[in-house]
């Protein structure tokens, strides 16, 4: 295991302005040339339950996306809102989304927060699609089992894990390990094209 102690620092700062604010990685997964813009994604997918309608809104940012993210609780209508910057990638055959919050989140205060980016997997298509979440819990199993020994990490408290390792270093390990089983997490329901 590789650490930083000013890393650790910032680790430590963050979780103690925000405890419930964690993701994954201080720098981005997608390395610049993997990136990929593909404008199928433009516009708005929502997805349908019985409790709630999700709607992503993905704009043109750069040579990513500004992603507005609204879910609507349909009994209460209550809306939770959010919106993220971010990049599509193509890492072994396969499509990832870096993302980061564009905003500071709800629990930002006076004190600053730090911004954490996180990763899925996405399976789309024309007028559809589907993303897994990378599943955390089990890259802070290998941490505390010492098998994460080709990345730099530090621990928040509440033992969350903050990857610290520069980008290059990160997409390396996506290509490596990405298409493991359980390395993503079950897939969403389908986002379908709104119209």
């Amino acid at each position: 295991m590789k650490r930083r102690p000013f890393l650790t620092s910032i680790a430590i700062a963050a979780a103690l302005t925000c405890a419930s604010c964690t993701d994954h990685s201080l720098n981005g997964w997608i390395s610049e040339k993997d990136q990929v813009f593909d404008e199928k994604l433009l516009g708005s997918w929502v997805a349908h339950d019985p409790d709630e309608k999700t709607t992503f809104v993905f704009k043109k940012q750069n040579s990513g996306y500004r992603v507005d993210w609204i879910d609507e609780k349909l009994e209460t209508k209550e809306i939770e809102r959010s919106s993220y910057d971010v990049m599509l990638g193509r890492v072994g055959g396969k499509l990832y989304l870096d993302y980061i919050p564009a905003l500071p989140p709800p629990c930002a205060d006076s004190t600053g927060v730090l911004l954490t980016h996180g990763l899925a997997r996405i399976d789309l298509s024309e007028d559809s699609f589907t993303f897994r979440l990378m599943d955390s819990g089990r890259l802070e199993d290998a941490a505390k089992h010492n098998q994460l020994k080709d990345l730099r990490f530090a621990w928040q408290s509440y033992n969350d894990l903050l990857l610290t390792s520069p980008t290059a270093d990160l997409s390396a390990y996506l290509l490596a390990h990405g298409q493991e089983k359980g390395f993503f997490g079950e897939p969403s329901d389908p986002l379908v094209r709104q119209k």
